[in-house]
C-alpha cells in the first residue's frame, strides 16, 4: 500500500463489511478510471489513484486480518524496557577515581532488569536420538577397552 491506509484510500471505517468495501471500490474505480480522463498528466495521476484503490480493495477483501494486525500498535508488555537514553542507568565509570578499582562493566546496576531475546527455544534434556548416540559411543569405548585388556594379557 506504499504507506497509505487502505481504509482511508477507500473512505470506509475499519469495521466496514466486505459489501461496503466493494461498494466504495466501485464508486472510486469509476470516478478515477484512466479511460475517463483525456489529459495525459491527469491520466497518469488517475492510473496511480486507481492502482491505490485496487490495492486497498485487495487488502481489505483478501488479507484483512493480517493487515489489521499489522496496523494495530503493539500491545504494551508487562516488562519495562528502557528505550529513552535519559532513562538509561548511570555510567559506572562516572564515579571512578584515579587509582580506585574499576567497577565491572558487565555487571547490572541494581534495579535494572535486562531482557534477553532469543529466537531459539530453551532446550530441555536430550532427544531420543542423542541418548541412543551416547549409548552407542559408550558401547564402542567399552569394546575398545575390552579388546585392549585382552591384547595386553
Amino acid at each position: 500500500m506504499d504507506g497509505n491506509d487502505a481504509y482511508e484510500v477507500l473512505g470506509v471505517p475499519p469495521d466496514a463489511s466486505p459489501d461496503q468495501v466493494q461498494r466504495a471500490w466501485r464508486r472510486l474505480a469509476g470516478a478515477h478510471h484512466p479511460d475517463r480522463v483525456a489529459d495525459p498528466p491527469a491520466k497518469a495521476a488517475a492510473e496511480e489513484r486507481l492502482r491505490l484503490v485496487n490495492a486497498a480493495r485487495d487488502v481489505l477483501l483478501n488479507r484483512r486480518a493480517s493487515y489489521d494486525a499489522a496496523r494495530r500498535p503493539p500491545e504494551p508488555s508487562d516488562e519495562e524496557i528502557t528505550e529513552d537514553p535519559g532513562d538509561a542507568p548511570p555510567d559506572p565509570w562516572s564515579t571512578a577515581a584515579a587509582g580506585m578499582p574499576r567497577p565491572d562493566p558487565w555487571a547490572s546496576p541494581s534495579g535494572v532488569r535486562h531482557v534477553h531475546h532469543s529466537s531459539a527455544p530453551a532446550k530441555r534434556g536430550l532427544t531420543r536420538f542423542e541418548v541412543r548416540y551416547l549409548y552407542f559411543v559408550a558401547a564402542c569405548w567399552a569394546i575398545i577397552i575390552i579388546a585392549f585388556v585382552i591384547a595386553m594379557s
